[in-house]
């Protein structure tokens, strides 16, 4: 018994320490004139275990998201690597002023979710 308690201690340790952690860069996108509609950001898993993606929120009448490969919701990343997901602002002549600012929020299994990313436009028609 004196030897079973500390292993368990010492795994349930290690699994608490285990877990996958969504890092996004950049945390802004900016769209800064009406001739740049397009950006990119990257989810990064710097976390030690496999980090699912399963779904983001966003103005989809506003943008298009479209991930590198092909890649559907939900996809996983895999620790220390990254997923590129493109941003197309589609409605730049509908953008008002109510528009200029926006979040998009990454549902995931990681430690902190969601996580934001946050949109800005510069410009816009009154």
């Amino acid at each position: 018994m004196k030897l079973i308690t500390p292993l368990f201690v010492t795994f349930i340790s290690i699994s608490v320490l285990a877990q996958p952690e969504l890092d996004i860069k950049p945390n802004r996108i900016e769209f800064e004139d009406l001739f740049n509609r397009i950006e990119h950001a990257f989810l990064i898993n710097k976390g030690d275990e496999i980090l699912t993606i399963d779904s983001i929120n966003y103005n989809d009448s506003l943008y298009i998201l479209e991930f590198e490969n092909n890649l559907t919701l939900p996809f996983t990343i895999i620790p220390d690597d990254s997923i590129r997901m493109t941003v197309f602002l589609t409605a730049f002549y509908q953008v008002s002023v109510n528009d200029t600012s926006d979040t998009m929020f990454v549902f995931n299994d990681g430690i902190e979710s969601p996580e934001p990313l946050e949109v800005r436009i510069r410009f816009f028609e009154d």
